[in-house]
């Protein structure tokens, strides 16, 4: 792997600041950031559960991400992350 990391996020300004911030990390780390999922080793997708649209987004999106790229390895983080962990 060539250590490719695609970072997406959905939701709130919150969300869109920590992606900066996980850009930012990854890149010190020396991570290539790309801007196409189906190039990426690893998709981070920071995630909103702030209404039921907003989780449903969310899934659709990772199922995407799955179709796009089956080889990737997959991050969730946010708040959808968190709700489905405490299920």
């Amino acid at each position: 792997m060539e250590n490719k990391v695609f970072i997406a996020f959905s939701g709130c300004k919150v969300n869109q600041f920590e992606k900066s911030l996980l850009l930012e990390l990854f890149q010190k780390e020396g991570f290539f950031i790309t801007e196409s999922p189906d190039e990426a080793d690893y998709i981070v997708f920071n995630t909103c559960a702030v209404t039921n649209k907003a989780e449903s987004g969310c899934r659709q999106l990772i199922r995407k991400f799955n179709r796009l790229n089956p080889k990737s390895r997959i991050i969730i983080t946010g708040c959808y992350a968190e709700k489905e962990r405490e299920k």
